[in-house]
């Protein structure tokens, strides 16, 4: 079935395979026809994780089916089970294949969540994703904005507003990196917007399964005449 691959840098951004950091192979499920499989690639053509998602409608498409994720063993490390975009469980396995946690969802809410010692005893419950965070928290990250960012006077005078859309990568050690434009206002807000995020102490990192892993964030930031952000 037809396949396409593309080839990313250290950056994330689609470049040559001499540059590539992973690779994405995107195509037909042969399980299931209706089904879009990708799977994330190392260079070394070792799978790390792949997702079969669905179009429901035209240009939007929801996880459905099984993804997992693998060691570099090729056995799998987690799955999750999605119907039509909502969660219907998760379940992780140590190295040696014991099961490490099982969650059960209903119509898409947690409903059973158990995580497990190697020896099979029952561990105390962690969730199975936690996203990066400023450290300190979403207050703190409001105060530090509130602190650093400086309206540009030309702005100011022209009256110029609005929300600049940032995303950025927070890697596996927190350090903030790829920082760039989502969405747009003006030139001048949009370069203040960078400056700050770009000047921001590392995060705490995003897991997955206890694991740090690499998380790209979105983060609005508000520009108003009366304080500089909101």
């Amino acid at each position: 079935m037809a396949q396409d691959t593309t080839y990313y840098d250290i950056s994330g951004v689609a470049n040559l395979r001499t540059k590539c950091a992973y690779y994405v192979i995107k195509g037909v499920d042969p399980a299931a026809p209706e089904r879009t499989l990708t799977q994330y690639c190392t260079c070394d053509d070792h799978v790390q994780r792949e997702e079969r998602m669905v179009e429901r409608e035209p240009g939007k498409a929801v996880s459905d089916g099984i993804s997992r994720g693998y060691n570099k063993n090729g056995t799998v490390r987690w799955e999750q089970e999605f119907s039509n975009g909502a969660k219907v469980r998760t379940t992780a396995y140590w190295s040696g294949g014991q099961i490490k946690r099982r969650d059960d969802y209903v119509n898409d809410s947690l409903v059973s969540g158990k995580c497990f010692t190697e020896e099979g005893s029952l561990a105390t419950y962690r969730p199975f994703l936690v996203q990066p965070e400023f450290k300190g928290g979403h207050e703190a990250m409001n105060k530090y904005l509130r602190r650093k960012l400086r309206y540009p006077k030309k702005a100011l005078e022209e009256d110029i507003t609005g929300t600049v859309y940032v995303t950025f990568s927070v890697d596996k050690d927190g350090t903030i990196m790829n920082v760039r434009i989502l969405r747009s206002v003006h030139p001048l807000l949009d370069a203040e917007a960078l400056r700050v995020v770009s000047e921001m102490e590392p995060w705490s990192a995003g897991t997955l399964d206890d694991d740090p892993i690499k998380c790209r964030y979105n983060l609005p930031i508000v520009f108003i005449q009366r304080g500089g952000y909101h």
